[in-house]
């Protein structure tokens, strides 16, 4: 018989030598934290990649006659949506809202009250 141990026996004694000796070098090797660091993961928070989003968060806003709008981006641009839910109806207006003649002057009027 032979008094070498088998291969995976040896690799197996290998791994667990380099693990024993390698883990605490890699707990102490932790990285400081520098402000260069922040400012790099500040460009990842909401209000920097809000503009990425398409079809976010909307705001409504209530006319007086119980419709309501909101603006929308769309990978189009901007539009307007005009809501009536007496009707069931939606609206959609170019940012301005000049291709909706009466929301149009609906919303100017609100944004004035």
């Amino acid at each position: 018989m032979s008094s070498r141990a088998p291969v995976s026996s040896r690799a197996q004694r290998g791994i667990s030598l380099f693990i024993v000796l390698a883990f605490p070098a890699l707990i102490h090797a932790q990285r400081t934290i520098t402000a260069a660091d922040y400012a790099r993961a500040e460009k990842f928070l909401a209000p920097t990649v809000n503009g990425l989003v398409v079809g976010g968060v909307v705001a409504p806003t209530w006319l007086p006659d119980g419709r309501f709008w909101y603006r929308n981006t769309t990978l189009a641009g901007a539009e307007v949506v005009v809501i009536d839910p007496v009707k069931r109806d939606r609206q959609r207006c170019d940012a301005n809202a000049t291709t909706c003649v009466e929301s149009a002057a609906a919303i100017r009027r609100a944004h004035i009250d």
